[in-house]
């Protein structure tokens, strides 16, 4: 595969693409780690084929005069220039490439006992702003608690004890909804500091 450098104003997408995108989240994520998954364009068309929403929200921080994400480089007139991979596919094949590139890695899911895991451990490290530009907020890792609790097979008190691997003495935030008195004694017994964390409606 060729890699090239393309404006990103200058970025051919697709007429009609059934993917959609959130574009506030990749703005936010592009902010914090830069532009690190480079865009596909297919050389037969020279249409973009994956990355939709990445140029849309680079084109819209761009126009906003914001500052180049790592990753984004400057061009002669000072547009954004970014990385592109190259692929050569048929015209005929293309509408069906664009869906299979979006589609195949919803079909994977995820594992979430281990989603759960990686994010509280981002938590711990960094508090709630660490999930920031994840795609993952603190709603959806106690929507992940909870379920993960519920597939296990745990519930109440006993099942919402989350903390017994954190050694006495570190804060740990237990991702709980109408925690119980019995349960907020349990903690403070143990010597945890906790914080309830309501689910949004």
């Amino acid at each position: 595969m060729e890699k090239i450098r393309v404006a990103v104003g200058g970025v051919e997408v697709q007429a009609v693409n059934a993917k959609e995108h959130d574009t506030g989240g990749l703005i936010v994520s592009m902010r914090r780690f830069g532009y690190i998954d480079p865009v596909v364009i297919n050389g037969v068309t020279g249409r973009l084929i994956a990355g939709h929403g990445r140029i849309e929200a680079l084109g819209w921080m761009e126009r906003m005069g914001e500052g180049r994400p790592r990753g984004v480089d400057a061009g002669e007139d000072g547009e954004w220039v970014i990385e592109a991979v190259v692929v050569e596919i048929g015209e005929a094949e293309e509408a069906a490439a664009v869906l299979a590139l979006n589609r195949i890695g919803e079909i994977g899911g995820w594992d979430w006992n281990t989603v759960e895991e990686i994010l509280r451990g981002i938590v711990e490290d960094g508090g709630e702003v660490g999930l920031e530009g994840t795609g993952f907020d603190a709603d959806d890792l106690q929507r992940i608690v909870e379920q993960n609790l519920a597939d296990d097979g745990d519930s109440g008190a006993e099942g919402q004890e989350l903390d017994e691997e954190i050694k006495d003495g570190v804060e740990y935030r237990i991702i709980v909804e109408d925690a119980d008195a019995e349960l907020i004694e349990q903690l403070t017994e143990k010597g945890y500091r906790w914080r309830r964390w309501l689910k949004r409606m």
